[in-house]
């Protein structure tokens, strides 16, 4: 609750400095209310000295980690690498690339929606299964992403796609695992050779004492 007061007086003095929109990354507890990247309305509401509540709604351009905005005609674009079966890259219509990477575009003054009129494909890697994509709006604001095809099976059939963020998730929890592994055996190990040193030091005192008897 504090972060979001501070995050709205932050607005707030923002608007009386730098008018229009305003750029920038949402903090997690606001960042959950986007799923995507875009322009978005946030009424601002002060009291004034004398009692008087002042309302003001500004827009606020969320950005992701690809997205591109383009302040000369007051564009963003945005969208996402993916994951294909191997073979589906060729299938795959504009339309169909636009939905599976969720391109989509928008005007940052008032969040508008900008039809996408121009859809590239280009080849990196045919053999490997790397391909690039182009978006663009009809003023020029374009944005290009990474398809790659994989041999693995992808689920469900009726999603033909799937982010490689996903992976990430996958590949963070084998870390953290290796990480809990290393944390249990590395003392066990320490112990069991210290155990050996101690015995076998125990041992040699021993033998010493018996030949001395």
């Amino acid at each position: 609750m504090i972060k979001k007061l501070f995050m709205a007086l932050f607005i707030s003095l923002m608007l009386t400095a730098v008018p229009g929109t305003v750029y920038g990354f949402v903090d997690d507890q606001l960042q959950e209310n986007y799923d995507e990247a875009g322009t978005y309305p946030i009424e601002v509401s002060a009291v004034d000295k004398n009692g008087t509540v002042v309302k003001k709604t500004i827009y606020v351009t969320v950005l992701f980690e690809k997205t591109v905005i383009n302040k000369e005609v007051q564009e963003a674009i945005d969208a996402h690498d993916v994951l294909v079966e191997s073979g589906v890259f060729r299938q795959l219509s504009n339309d169909d690339l636009i939905r599976i990477t969720n391109a989509h575009a928008w005007q940052t003054n008032d969040g508008s929606t900008v039809p996408i009129t121009s859809v590239l494909t280009h080849v990196i890697d045919e053999a490997a299964g790397k391909y690039q994509v182009t978006f663009a709006t009809e003023l020029g604001s374009a944005i290009t992403v990474n398809v790659y095809e994989t041999d693995k099976k992808i689920l469900p059939v009726s999603n033909i796609y799937l982010n490689p963020e996903d992976f990430g998730i996958i590949n963070n929890f084998q870390t953290f695992f290796f990480f809990i592994l290393l944390l249990i055996l590395v003392p066990i190990i320490i112990f069991v050779v210290q155990y050996y040193i101690i015995r076998r030091e125990q041992k040699e005192v021993e033998d010493l004492l018996y030949r001395e008897q």
